[in-house]
């Protein structure tokens, strides 16, 4: 071949493998943008729906704390109801509405007395089939934020939804199937109001009975795209019929498989095993997640007009769909979304043909190597595994000691509070790509040092990263079944490209690295997983999200050049640095918690009352420290409290305890409607307590602990028997108006609340 031939044919395959690798690019690019919200057309009136949100959300919290916000939401969804024409009345003749009182017996809190909104719309064509459709959202909120999405959009979209298919039906529209709209309470604190509803709800003609669907819709957070992260079991035919309306959720199986194995629960929990379904939420903007920041400014106006066109698009298939079909599969589907394009689903036959397939593939390829090519690649391959091996445990540790890294400057610089070093978990796109440069420079590094010291070429280190992938496909395919799409489709995509390169005839260091193709084509798959992860489990994980983006991306980091990967690491570094000098939003969710039980506590400066006339102040809310403590004393931080404390003076009030004892009783009178208190018993020898609040009386027995923690909400007594008890006496006042600093800014939405302290020995004579 002459000199210029030959010089061509170069030029054509660097042209070729440039291609190829922007290609990778362009698909990495559309897999992050994938997992962000993009506004989407739905027949859904996007206005009505945030004006419901505005107006269920404008007196801010509605938790079961808050008693009088909490049923003024739902008066407003019933005003609203009743301005569509639906009546109040346990009739299936035209469309209707019930009020579902119920108890939640708590266990160790007092009783919750509760109410749910059930509206049904009944069927109106001449093939009524006498199925239901179900719909679910709860309206109540955290204590600690207004719960604008969380989940408060869902309720809009469902009052929007009912509000369009009666104006629909009036003009012609028919419908088989029956269609139910639960707005539920007490969700946060225990999925009381789902758990009512299965056990406790008999309107509607035996409506329990008649559901064959059922949709939840949830929030993590303010902002991302929706994704159908739950399904019922057997769900074949469900994902079959979820997949012809999908157009832009994104959607897996292996999400519902770690979602089961997680101790997280939604409604959805307390009837996925009654009716196929489909669980679907927003998973972005987890650091407002059950915070302040969960208010109408930070609702992502995107997502809703997503989680508008899925109700939209379910509803329009599922109002006349035979429903007894979805129950016809005995097994469930393995299914993921790719892109936009559309959502792949199988059944476990075709799971074991792939892994077959790859077995077949990798043996062949073996094969034809030694006896067609007449190479031994044994040693070689070790090495590139080895390489691998050693790449992805770099990458781990990198990415593990960046994570401490940029919280420890963070906290140099002031942005955050240092004794959350080792507890941020918030992420960001920014700290993603951050995570997917390290990655791919470190490979990059680890492929050059390794061909230098181990004598190997980059076909070797391709050729042991598509046997990985192979073994791993075949592992799952035969394991875990859920999982395995994850490196099936990329092993048989990196198994064909390494039988073309045995079967070729020029030298395999002279192929056209095909394996970018396979690499774009795999990004999809994987990297959506690996951002709405980081969102919903936490940047603690860190170097979990760097080893599957290793193990996505090696093939691209050992084509790279030295001076590449160089740079990819100090973009990651870059980003790191930068992120830690942004100061977050103060009342950001930085640690990912979520706990209920911190409600005394979260984004609150306490002043703490003692019985004596001792005061203190207290930051409990690590996130929240460097807004709180300007309007505080000089504050120290207490190891054995996990909170910052400092002296007061004595706040000059006449709000007083007014719960008494009187011998083996004790009074509960709150001094604010929304105040709670918290008993701990201590030194106990007493047999059991009694909680009478009026409208039940309460029996708990003591089990020979030391310890035990009742939460009141409500006017009540106790009163032990057989023994005594010394029991610690916190009552919480929440935004208490003097405790507000005259300075105080009201845009901060920081928390100001009222401990009052005291301590009382109840005997039992």
């Amino acid at each position: 071949m002459s000199e210029k031939k030959e010089t061509k044919r170069r030029n054509g395959k660097q042209i070729i493998s440039l291609l190829l690798v922007l290609m990778v690019c362009l698909m990495f690019g559309l897999s992050i943008a994938d997992t962000i919200e993009t506004r989407k057309r739905t027949n859904l009136n996007y206005e009505r729906i945030m004006n419901h949100v505005t107006e269920m959300v404008k007196n801010g919290p509605h938790s079961l704390y808050d008693k009088e916000e909490n049923r003024a939401v739902m008066d407003y969804m019933i005003s609203q109801l009743e301005s569509y024409g639906v009546t109040e009345g346990d009739t299936t003749a035209q469309p209707a509405y019930l009020i579902q009182d119920y108890v939640v017996d708590t266990g160790i809190y007092q009783n919750w007395y509760l109410s749910n909104l059930i509206v049904h719309i009944p069927a109106n064509s001449p093939q009524v089939t006498g199925d239901a459709v179900m719909v679910m959202a709860h309206f109540d909120s955290v204590p600690m934020g207004p719960g604008a999405s969380d989940d408060t959009t869902a309720c809009s979209v469902m009052l929007e939804t009912i509000r369009f298919y009666l104006e629909n039906m009036a003009n012609g529209t028919e419908i088989t199937n029956d269609l139910v709209f639960c707005f539920v309470n007490g969700e946060e604190f225990g999925l009381y109001g789902s758990e009512a509803f299965m056990k406790e709800f008999d309107g509607f003609g035996a409506l329990k009975d008649r559901i064959k669907f059922a949709i939840n819709l949830e929030a993590r957070g303010t902002a991302g795209t929706q994704i159908m992260f739950e399904t019922s079991a057997n769900n074949f035919n469900t994902i079959k019929m979820f997949a012809k309306v999908n157009k832009s959720l994104v959607t897996c199986s292996v999400a519902t498989m770690i979602y089961d194995m997680m101790p997280n629960g939604t409604d959805f929990s307390n009837y996925k095993e009654f009716y196929q379904g489909v669980n679907i939420a927003n998973i972005g903007g987890g650091e407002n997640y059950h915070t302040q920041n969960d208010d109408l400014a930070h609702v992502g106006a995107n997502y809703v007009t997503q989680q508008a066109q899925i109700v939209e698009d379910l509803l329009e298939t599922l109002a006349t769909y035979d429903l007894d079909t979805l129950y016809e599969a005995d097994e469930s589907a393995i299914f993921f979304s790719y892109l936009n394009i559309g959502t792949v689903y199988y059944n476990h036959v075709v799971v074991i043909i792939l892994g077959v397939l790859l077995i077949l593939m990798v043996v062949a390829n073996v094969v034809l190597s030694v006896a067609y090519r007449k190479e031994n690649n044994i040693l070689k391959t070790i090495k590139g595994i080895v390489t691998i091996v050693a790449g992805l445990g770099v990458t781990a540790g990198l990415a593990y000691g960046f994570y401490y890294l940029f919280q420890l400057l963070a906290a140099l610089f002031g942005t955050i509070d240092i004794h959350t070093i080792g507890k941020i978990s918030y992420s960001n796109t920014v700290m993603i790509v951050g995570i997917g440069f390290l990655a791919l420079g470190v490979t990059a590094l680890t492929s050059a040092l390794a061909r230098k010291l181990l004598k190997i070429e980059n076909r070797d280190i391709v050729r042991a990263f598509s046997y990985i992938h192979a073994t791993i496909g075949i592992v799952l395919s035969f394991v875990l079944a859920d999982a395995s799409y994850l490196f099936v489709f990329s092993g048989i995509l990196f198994m064909i490209n390494e039988l073309v390169i045995t079967v070729c005839k020029e030298k395999a260091q002279e192929e056209y690295h095909f394996e970018l193709l396979a690499t774009a084509l795999y990004v999809p798959v994987v990297i959506p997983i690996i951002a709405l992860a980081t969102s919903a489990l936490g940047l603690g994980m860190c170097y979990v999200f760097a080893l599957l983006f290793a193990l996505a991306l090696f093939a691209v980091g050992a084509w790279m050049k030295p001076v590449y990967g160089g740079i990819s690491v100090g973009i990651s570094v870059v980003l790191f640095v930068i992120i830690s000098l942004i100061a977050p939003d103060p009342h950001m969710n930085l640690q990912g918690k979520q706990a209920i039980k911190m409600l005394p506590y979260d984004d609150a400066l306490v002043y703490a009352v003692e019985a004596d006339g001792k005061c203190e102040y207290l930051v409990y809310d690590l996130d929240a420290y460097s807004a709180l403590k300007k309007y505080a004393p000089e504050l120290t931080y207490r190891d054995e409290m996990l909170c910052y404390a400092s002296d007061a003076k004595p706040l000059e009030t006449d709000v007083k305890i007014l719960s008494e004892q009187e011998g083996d009783t004790l009074h509960i009178c709150l001094t604010d409607e929304d105040a709670f208190v918290n008993l701990t018993f201590l030194d106990v020898d007493a047999k059991e307590v009694v909680i009478d609040d009026g409208k039940q009386e309460r029996t708990f027995v003591f089990d020979g602990g030391n310890y035990f923690n009742f939460r009141l909400h409500d006017d009540c007594t106790l009163q032990i028997k057989g023994g005594t008890a010394k029991v610690a006496y916190q009552e919480v006042l929440r935004d208490y108006e003097m405790l507000i600093p005259a300075d105080y800014d009201a845009s901060e939405r920081l928390h100001f609340n009222l401990w009052l302290l005291d301590e009382f020995e109840l005997r039992a004579e």
